[in-house]
Protein backbone atom coordinates (compact mmCIF):
# COMPACT_ATOMS: atom_id res chain seq x y z
CA UNK A 1 0.00 0.00 0.00
CA UNK A 2 1.25 3.01 -0.92
CA UNK A 3 0.52 4.89 2.57
CA UNK A 4 2.94 1.95 4.80
CA UNK A 5 5.20 3.76 7.09
CA UNK A 6 4.32 7.46 6.23
CA UNK A 7 2.08 9.64 7.92
CA UNK A 8 -1.88 9.10 6.06
CA UNK A 9 -2.34 13.12 6.43
CA UNK A 10 1.21 13.78 5.29
CA UNK A 11 1.02 12.26 2.50
CA UNK A 12 -2.49 12.81 1.62
CA UNK A 13 -1.98 16.15 1.83
CA UNK A 14 1.37 16.59 -0.44
CA UNK A 15 -0.33 14.88 -2.78
CA UNK A 16 -3.87 17.68 -2.31
CA UNK A 17 -2.24 20.91 -1.31
CA UNK A 18 -2.56 22.40 -4.88
CA UNK A 19 -6.28 21.58 -4.75
CA UNK A 20 -6.33 23.02 -1.11
CA UNK A 21 -6.12 26.99 -0.45
CA UNK A 22 -5.82 27.80 3.23
CA UNK A 23 -7.85 30.98 4.43
CA UNK A 24 -7.26 33.67 6.56
CA UNK A 25 -8.74 33.43 10.24
CA UNK A 26 -11.61 36.05 10.32
CA UNK A 27 -11.06 39.24 11.90
CA UNK A 28 -14.07 40.57 13.57
CA UNK A 29 -14.41 44.31 12.35
CA UNK A 30 -14.55 46.75 15.35
CA UNK A 31 -14.48 50.28 13.99
CA UNK A 32 -15.94 51.15 11.13
CA UNK A 33 -13.95 53.58 8.51
CA UNK A 34 -15.87 56.64 10.20
CA UNK A 35 -14.19 55.57 13.21
CA UNK A 36 -17.84 54.82 14.33
CA UNK A 37 -18.69 51.25 16.07
CA UNK A 38 -21.38 48.91 17.55
CA UNK A 39 -23.03 50.09 21.06
CA UNK A 40 -25.43 49.10 23.12
CA UNK A 41 -27.47 51.14 25.63
CA UNK A 42 -25.65 52.21 28.59
CA UNK A 43 -27.44 50.94 31.88
CA UNK A 44 -27.11 54.08 33.51
CA UNK A 45 -26.66 57.42 31.72
CA UNK A 46 -24.13 58.56 34.49
CA UNK A 47 -22.04 57.05 37.21
CA UNK A 48 -20.69 58.19 40.77
CA UNK A 49 -17.38 57.02 42.29
CA UNK A 50 -16.01 57.21 45.48
CA UNK A 51 -12.21 57.73 45.16
CA UNK A 52 -11.11 56.88 48.76
CA UNK A 53 -7.34 57.95 49.95
CA UNK A 54 -6.33 56.73 52.96
CA UNK A 55 -3.15 55.16 54.85
CA UNK A 56 -2.74 52.12 55.69
CA UNK A 57 -0.70 49.64 58.74
CA UNK A 58 3.18 50.36 56.84
CA UNK A 59 5.59 47.03 56.26
CA UNK A 60 7.42 49.31 53.93
CA UNK A 61 11.26 48.54 55.15
CA UNK A 62 9.71 46.87 58.19
CA UNK A 63 11.88 42.85 57.89
CA UNK A 64 9.10 40.37 57.19
CA UNK A 65 10.01 38.61 60.27
CA UNK A 66 9.44 41.31 62.88
CA UNK A 67 5.70 41.74 61.26
CA UNK A 68 2.63 40.05 62.15
CA UNK A 69 1.28 38.99 58.69
CA UNK A 70 -2.49 38.17 59.72
CA UNK A 71 -3.23 41.28 62.03
CA UNK A 72 -1.93 43.77 59.47
CA UNK A 73 -4.21 41.94 56.93
CA UNK A 74 -7.18 42.32 59.48
CA UNK A 75 -6.42 45.99 60.61
CA UNK A 76 -6.23 47.08 56.94
CA UNK A 77 -9.49 45.15 55.43
CA UNK A 78 -11.46 46.69 58.66
CA UNK A 79 -10.07 50.27 57.57
CA UNK A 80 -11.26 49.83 54.02
CA UNK A 81 -14.54 49.04 55.38
CA UNK A 82 -15.11 51.73 57.56
CA UNK A 83 -14.13 54.15 54.75
CA UNK A 84 -15.79 52.41 52.09
CA UNK A 85 -19.55 52.59 54.68
CA UNK A 86 -18.27 56.07 55.44
CA UNK A 87 -18.21 56.04 51.77
CA UNK A 88 -21.83 54.97 51.50
CA UNK A 89 -23.11 57.90 53.68
CA UNK A 90 -25.15 60.02 51.97
CA UNK A 91 -25.43 57.95 48.62
CA UNK A 92 -24.06 54.50 47.29
CA UNK A 93 -21.47 54.75 44.86
CA UNK A 94 -21.46 52.68 41.57
CA UNK A 95 -17.83 52.30 41.92
CA UNK A 96 -15.43 52.92 44.67
CA UNK A 97 -11.37 53.16 44.11
CA UNK A 98 -9.01 52.64 46.15
CA UNK A 99 -5.44 53.55 46.29
CA UNK A 100 -2.66 50.94 45.77
CA UNK A 101 -2.06 48.16 48.03
CA UNK A 102 -4.94 48.87 50.62
CA UNK A 103 -4.62 45.44 52.37
CA UNK A 104 -0.77 44.43 52.32
CA UNK A 105 0.83 48.23 52.31
CA UNK A 106 4.00 48.08 50.32
CA UNK A 107 6.07 45.27 50.85
CA UNK A 108 9.65 46.31 50.43
CA UNK A 109 12.64 46.43 52.37
CA UNK A 110 14.91 44.39 53.96
CA UNK A 111 13.77 40.36 53.66
CA UNK A 112 11.15 40.84 50.81
CA UNK A 113 12.12 38.86 48.08
CA UNK A 114 9.24 37.73 45.82
CA UNK A 115 8.95 34.46 47.86
CA UNK A 116 7.49 36.71 51.00
CA UNK A 117 5.63 38.75 48.85
CA UNK A 118 3.81 36.00 47.12
CA UNK A 119 3.15 34.83 50.70
CA UNK A 120 1.34 38.05 51.69
CA UNK A 121 -0.48 38.11 48.19
CA UNK A 122 -3.82 37.61 48.65
CA UNK A 123 -5.25 35.24 45.78
CA UNK A 124 -8.78 36.47 44.54
CA UNK A 125 -10.53 33.44 43.03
Amino acid sequence: HKYLGTNIFTSFHRQNQKSFKMSEPATPKLVNPDGTYPCKPLEKEVISLAVIQSNCCQVMGIPPSKLNKDEILTKNIDKMLSLAEDACQESTPDIMLFHEFPITGFLAGPGWDRATKLEWAIEIP
